[in-house]
């Protein structure tokens, strides 16, 4: 399965030109990031860069966290200060991408730019273009009756004023996630193994892994599994185009969603109107998350057609 030889050193030249032309199409664009990780490859490496990520993310998150609550920033009794405490831990994953940031710099030599690949911004642009109307019918699309969306404790010049530092800090979480799965473990893996059900798999579950809550109770697996099959398919986007543009594009559209409507515990303390059901329901989470998955699939394939891919 490993590419590569064990030189201590690295990839010898003729192991690198062997990764340069490895990948099969559609995903010869992966070339484009996993080239720069080449150098370093090694699975150690990796290992402690996912150490002083995770180092990173917590201790950060704790001190960050920590101080705002010294200020009362998360009385969920006062709906603009548990407003402000969602944004305050949505601009916290700021942290995780620093983390990644450091990891590849001091374990790889990569730089943020390899990690975000080429034409990222275009590319994002040009896929956020295409997916932005497939999310807004579906939010215009009606509910059933007991799942009508009725509106939060927010009131609507409270929310709209919020709402760019929302959509700011929702760029941050989503963009951190990205650089973190796809941009740093999906091009590490990819430079080390062949089977892209290693790069492409692996980091995938591992992002299901991360929206594991156990307030979901027995929905908490559904969630994983959901959230894994967003993970691929943001994999997928991050393959086919060489860059963490679509991903981050079809991710943060998806997430600003939420800021419409919203489940309970599920962005809801920024929403303008709540759904009214709760994570831990799993019969009526089910169908819902269908749904979700059946839109996220149809903004997929918007992705590629923007993309020409």
């Amino acid at each position: 399965m490993t590419e590569f030889s064990d030189h201590p050193e690295g990839p010898t030249p003729q192991d690198r030109e062997k990764r340069n032309m490895r990948f099969l199409p559609p995903y010869e664009p992966q070339a484009i990031m996993s080239r720069p990780a080449a150098e370093r490859a090694q699975i150690w490496r990796l290992v402690l860069g996912v150490m002083l990520t995770i180092a990173t993310a917590v201790v950060g998150g704790i001190i960050w966290v920590t101080g705002l609550a010294k200020l009362g920033l998360f009385e969920t009794e006062n709906v603009v200060r548990a407003a402000r405490g969602m944004l305050a831990m949505l601009f916290s994953f700021g942290f995780l991408s620093l983390g990644v940031i450091a990891a590849a710099g001091l374990l790889h030599r990569r730089t943020l730019r390899s990690l975000l690949g080429k034409g990222a911004a275009a590319q994002g642009t040009r896929v956020f273009l295409c997916v932005l109307p497939i999310y807004a019918l579906f939010i215009l699309l009606p509910m059933p009756e007991d799942l009508t969306p009725v509106r939060s404790a927010l009131d609507l010049s409270t929310w709209a004023r919020m709402l760019p530092f929302a959509l700011l800090a929702i760029l941050v979480q989503v963009s951190a996630e990205e650089i973190a799965f796809r941009g740093y473990l999906q091009s590490q893996l990819a430079a080390r193994f062949k089977s892209r059900w290693v790069w492409m798999v692996l980091p995938s579950l591992g992002f299901g892994a991360l929206h594991y809550s156990s307030a979901a109770g027995p929905s908490a697996v559904l969630m994983v599994i959901w959230a894994a099959a967003f993970g691929l398919i943001a994999a997928d986007l991050t393959a086919r185009s060489g860059s963490l543009g679509p991903a981050i594009a079809l991710h943060f559209t998806h997430n600003s969603g939420l800021l419409y409507a919203s489940m309970e515990d599920n962005l809801s303390d920024l929403s303008l109107y709540l759904i009214p059901m709760a994570l831990s329901d799993t019969a009526a989470l089910w169908p819902m998350m269908v749904l979700e998955l059946g839109v996220i699939v149809l903004a997929w394939r918007a992705a590629r057609w923007g993309l020409g891919r």
